[in-house]
C-alpha cells in the first residue's frame, strides 16, 4: 500500500509539473502573439525610425534580403557574418538595412526585436509574410520603407550570400550621376511564339545578387507599390517595370552576380554572388591583409555596355 500510494503521489506530481509548464509555455506565446498582433494592427513595418523623423542623410543604401531563420545564408549568423566582414567597412557614406517579414514565431519575432534595437538596421514588413515565395513583394516594400526613411543617391540591392567591396563602389559610382540609372549584370528572357527567334514578351532586368537603383528610379517604385504586379523572382519584376521608362541601364562587369556560377576569386568584381560562409569570412580577412580577396586572381573577360531606353 506504501509503494502505490508514493507511486499515485509521484505520478500526481509529475502531471501536474507537465501541466504548469504546459500552460506556462502557451501563456508565453499567447501573450506575445498578442504582442505581435498589436504591432501588426499598428503599423504595416517595424523600423529603428521613428515616423515623422527627418530622413537619413547618406549615399548609398545597402538593401540585403534576409529571412527570421538561424540558417547561416538568410538568418541571423548570415547578418552577423556579413555586418563582421564587408559591412565593417561602410563609413557614413553607406548605411545598410535587412529586409525580413512577418515573423509567425513569437520568441524568434523577440530575438529579432531585440537585434533591431541592438544594432538599428532591420527593417521588418509586418505587411508581407517571411518565406522565399514573397521575395517580390519584400523587395518592392523594401524600396518603398527606404524611399521614406531615407535621403539617398542609390540602392545597392544584394542578397546575404554577397560579397561587395564597399569602398571600391565608392569609388566606382563618383563616375555616374545618381540619376535615372539601373546597373548591374544584364540578361533577359522571354516566351515565344514556336519561332525561338521571334519573342512576343521579352524582359531583361539586373540579376538579384546585386544591382544599384538611382534614387529617382528608387522614387518611382516607392510611390506606386501597390500598384505593381508581383513576379516570383524579384529581380524580373524589378526590370519588368522598369522596361517601359527612359532610363540608363548599366551592364557591367563589375557584378558577378549569375545564380548559376559560384563566388568568384577575382579582385576585379565589387559585387561577387553565391560565396560560401568560409569564402566570404576567408575573402574579407585575406584582403585586409594583403589588398586582394584571393591568393590568386581569376582571369574574367571583359563586358560593360551601356544601353539607354
Amino acid at each position: 500500500m506504501i509503494l502505490n500510494k508514493i507511486l499515485y503521489t509521484t505520478l500526481g506530481l509529475v502531471f501536474i509539473v507537465l501541466l504548469f509548464n504546459f500552460f506556462i509555455e502557451n501563456i508565453w506565446d499567447l501573450h506575445y502573439q498578442c504582442v505581435e498582433n498589436q504591432e501588426v494592427s499598428k503599423s504595416t513595418v517595424t523600423t529603428s525610425h521613428s515616423s515623422g523623423s527627418p530622413k537619413i542623410k547618406t549615399k548609398v543604401v545597402v538593401m540585403i534580403t534576409s529571412f527570421g531563420d538561424n540558417s547561416w545564408a538568410v538568418g541571423r549568423v548570415g547578418r552577423d557574418l556579413v555586418r563582421s566582414t564587408w559591412l565593417s567597412e561602410k563609413d557614413e557614406r553607406v548605411k545598410c538595412v535587412f529586409l525580413l517579414g512577418n515573423i509567425d514565431k513569437s520568441r524568434t519575432k523577440l530575438d529579432i526585436l531585440k537585434e533591431q534595437d541592438d544594432l538599428q538596421d532591420i527593417i521588418i514588413l509586418n505587411d508581407v509574410q517571411d518565406q522565399y515565395e514573397t521575395l517580390s513583394p519584400k523587395v518592392l516594400r523594401g524600396l518603398e520603407e527606404v524611399y521614406k526613411q531615407y535621403d539617398f543617391e542609390w540602392v545597392l540591392k544584394a542578397d546575404p550570400d554577397s560579397f561587395v567591396i564597399l569602398p571600391r563602389l565608392l569609388e566606382f559610382l563618383e563616375s555616374y550621376p545618381p540619376n535615372r540609372t539601373y546597373m548591374g549584370s544584364r540578361t533577359c528572357w522571354g516566351y515565344d511564339n514556336g519561332n525561338m527567334a521571334q519573342y512576343v514578351t521579352k524582359t531583361c532586368y539586373m540579376l538579384g545578387g546585386g544591382y544599384l537603383l538611382s534614387s529617382d528610379l528608387v522614387a518611382y517604385f516607392g510611390t506606386t507599390v501597390p500598384l505593381m504586379k508581383r513576379y516570383q523572382s524579384e529581380d524580373v519584376t524589378i526590370g519588368a517595370h522598369l522596361m517601359n521608362l527612359n532610363f540608363k541601364e548599366v551592364d557591367s562587369e563589375y557584378f558577378k552576380t549569375d545564380s548559376y556560377l559560384p563566388c568568384s576569386c577575382s579582385d576585379k568584381f565589387i559585387v561577387n554572388h553565391k560565396c560560401g560562409e568560409g569564402q566570404i569570412y576567408n575573402m574579407f580577412h585575406t584582403r585586409q591583409r594583403t589588398g586582394k580577396i584571393c591568393a590568386f586572381n581569376e582571369t574574367v573577360p571583359s563586358k560593360t555596355k551601356i544601353d539607354f531606353r
